[in-house]
């Protein structure tokens, strides 16, 4: 998609005129969110080719890497199978999240995230376009892209990840892991498929999940430089937001990755209650928390903007203000002078109507947030991270009570 198409979208969406002026030298920022690491990696393995993403084929590869050696590996050792003395690996319902759940929606956030992220960066583009803050969002945009790509940031996303690896490695004991990481013949040592884990499995979701936190940096970085630019802010835009109300959008677009971290954690739960017998009730505060913090995460980039916001709000307050003032006392001195007399055709004259108008339009100012979130976004957002945990909530209850009240809704 060019510039200008997205340009002319975003005004058809809000209604406004599209700029008439040299919109071919628009900065370009659509695809702006649309790579990052480990990106450059996966093109040069072939996986992805630029405008192609591919992202059926790289969730295959994922699952393979991932999920299917420890299978072989596991039947090999003997604890492919669910055993009395604990979780098989067919029976551990952790490494199945990360592996078929959590990796294909940090894949899939790629298309659609991303892309949602690098509209909201194009609508800013179209915005700059309006007022004097072209050449000051050219340089963001450039020094966005510098942070976004190269060699060097793929390989301090792999140290940031290798870190974590041997950090978690060396932190868990291997009693608290379930007992397909540890060998059959040593019971203090990893097993085949336990070593296969710790260095191909979990490092390749560490990548995406710190791939994807990078971008969540770079999108926070960028909103903080933008907000700082002279845009045109409209303090009574219906959207009650000065017309940043689309940035709202950005916390849909993190619904897959918020899916993606409530997977993980998901599968901690279910292996805690169907394996360990704790009661899915018990888990309560742990899911709430896990929705609060993703969309403390996700929400917190859009808070930038209130110091502007609640800037702006001010000056139109003031603004508005002094002429619903000066509007009010012309209006009282025309309609309630004492002594006068009101007439029946006077009655059809639009002053009521342009109080009315006017002072609708004052209420909005009034109204206007100074964070450009509302809550059917924070609500889509909690609900992305919580379905992973409806499984959880369906295995934890009996299949007769499950039976009964289904058949009760039906009869």
């Amino acid at each position: 998609m060019t510039t200008v198409n997205t340009a002319r979208e975003a005004a058809a969406d809000t209604g406004a005129a599209v700029p008439q002026g040299p919109v071919a030298t628009l900065p370009q920022a659509e695809d702006l969110f649309m790579e990052g690491p480990p990106m450059l990696v996966e093109a040069r393995l072939g996986l992805l080719r630029p405008g192609r993403m591919h992202t059926a084929r790289r969730c295959i590869v994922f699952v393979l890497l991932t999920w299917a050696p420890l299978c072989v590996l596991t039947a090999i050792d003997g604890t492919l199978l669910p055993r009395a003395d604990g979780i098989g690996f067919l029976a551990d319902m952790g490494a199945f999240a990360r592996s078929w759940v959590a990796g294909p929606l940090l894949l899939f956030a790629d298309v659609y995230a991303a892309r949602e992220l690098s509209r909201i960066a194009g609508r800013f583009g179209w915005m700059c376009e309006m007022s004097t803050a072209r050449e000051g969002f050219a340089r963001i945009v450039e020094s966005t892209r510098r942070l976004r790509d190269g060699a060097l940031l793929e390989l301090a996303v792999a140290a940031t990840v290798l870190v974590l690896v041997v950090t978690m490695v060396n932190g868990l004991s291997l009693s608290q892991l379930p007992l397909w990481h540890r060998s059959t013949a040593n019971p203090e040592r990893l097993s085949a498929a336990g070593w296969w884990y710790s260095m191909v499995s979990l490092p390749l979701l560490l990548v995406l999940v710190v791939g994807w936190l990078w971008r969540l940096l770079l999108w926070t970085r960028f909103l903080f430089l933008v907000a700082r630019l002279e845009l045109p802010i409209v303090p009574e835009h219906p959207d009650r937001a000065g017309g940043m109300g689309f940035l709202g959008y950005s916390v849909r677009g993190f619904a897959f990755v918020a899916a993606a971290f409530g997977a993980i954690v998901a599968g901690a739960v279910a292996n805690q209650v169907l394996h360990n017998g704790l009661p899915f009730t018990s888990m309560r505060y742990l899911l709430a928390g896990t929705a609060a913090a993703c969309v403390v995460l996700f929400c917190a980039p859009l808070f930038v903007f209130a110091p502007r916001l609640a800037a702006e709000r001010r000056r139109g307050m003031r603004s508005f203000g002094q002429l619903s003032t000066s509007f009010g006392l012309r209006f009282a001195q025309e309609w309630f002078a004492p002594g006068r007399n009101v007439e029946r055709e006077v009655l059809d004259r639009g002053d009521f109507s342009a109080a009315t108008d006017l002072y609708q339009v004052v209420d909005r100012v009034k109204e206007m947030r100074f964070v450009p979130l509302d809550r059917t976004n924070i609500l889509m957002l909690a609900g992305a991270t919580l379905v992973p945990f409806v499984p959880v909530a369906l295995l934890a209850v009996p299949f007769e009570t499950v039976f009964k009240t289904v058949l009760g809704l039906l009869i």
